[in-house]
């Protein structure tokens, strides 16, 4: 009985391995299928053609934050109050276009002069009257009534110049100039909706900027956010006896992006934008005044 007990046992171990050894594994049978779908060409081309889809910021640590880079062809509005970084954040953005991606640029400016805008461009390193010697970048003005009615028309003199140039990047600075030309709200929403449909009609990706005095406590976009493709919040923040910059992307159509508060300096070669940043509500208290007339 103790012998047989003895082979019985001595059976089952050698049951047991030739079980384990030969059959299949579950596990490594359904790695080998995830690694075959993964390698597939249409799924590896699919994912390219996404990334190939977005337009590189060329503002350090922002394209990771926004999917890779702002979607082909979209508006996006940047708001914030005077003096937080607007404008740098615009002429960043087409300096970049120019000099890293091949990609001709062009500044509409509603108020200030050519001049100012390049001399801002310069204290970072950006020279760009040689890029419009180029015929790299173009730069415009024009009065807001004069943009009523080429927005009227359907673009006019502004989609010749994006055309003959090749135009990629747009910025048009600023919306909140262009809305103090209109009497009452109803005319302002028509006529800021007709100029983000011109804008879709240009084949440009396009940044307009917008004076708002905000906060991270702020309402989010109202009005705006059913007219853009993507909206981008910048703050100037008090803490203790300083002020921190931020930034926080409140909209980016058809992208995943981040939902963090993130800092960032800006720098004698432009804007670079940090991950992390601690915001305590009350903290913000550097845009009590009130807001502009017409402001969005």
């Amino acid at each position: 009985m103790r012998a047989s007990a003895a082979w019985k046992r001595a059976l089952r171990v050698v049951f047991i391995y030739f079980d384990f050894h030969h059959k299949p594994m579950p596990k490594k049978k359904h790695a080998q299928k995830s690694a075959a779908k993964m390698s597939r060409p249409g799924r590896q081309q699919k994912t390219e053609k996404k990334l190939s889809d977005r337009v590189k910021t060329g503002i350090p640590g922002l394209d990771q934050l926004i999917g890779g880079g702002f979607e082909r062809n979209n508006s996006i509005v940047v708001k914030g109050t005077s003096g937080v970084g607007k404008t740098i954040f615009a002429l960043q953005y087409l300096y970049a276009g120019v000099a890293d991606y091949n990609e001709p640029g062009m500044y509409l400016s509603f108020a200030e002069s050519k001049e100012g805008i390049y001399k801002q461009a310069q204290l970072c390193g950006w020279d760009f009257p040689r890029l419009e010697k180029e015929k790299k970048i173009v730069f415009a003005r024009y009065e807001p009534h004069e943009i009523k009615d080429i927005v009227t028309s359907g673009g006019g003199s502004i989609r010749d110049a994006i055309e003959s140039g090749g135009i990629k990047r747009l910025v048009i600075d600023s919306l909140s100039v262009y809305l103090l030309l209109f009497e009452n709200e109803y005319e302002a929403n028509r006529s800021v909706l007709e100029l983000f449909e011109m804008l879709h009609g240009l084949n440009c990706t396009t940044l307009v900027t917008s004076e708002d005095p905000l906060t991270p406590s702020s309402a989010p976009s109202g009005r705006m956010g059913f007219l853009t493709d993507g909206i981008i919040h910048l703050y100037n923040i008090r803490k203790g006896q300083k002020r921190i910059r931020a930034l926080e992307v409140v909209k980016m159509r058809n992208t995943t992006h981040t939902t963090e508060l993130c800092s960032f300096e800006i720098t004698r070669k432009g804007i670079v934008i940090r991950r992390g940043f601690c915001w305590k509500k009350g903290e913000d208290t550097e845009t009590e005044g009130r807001r502009e007339p017409g402001s969005w």
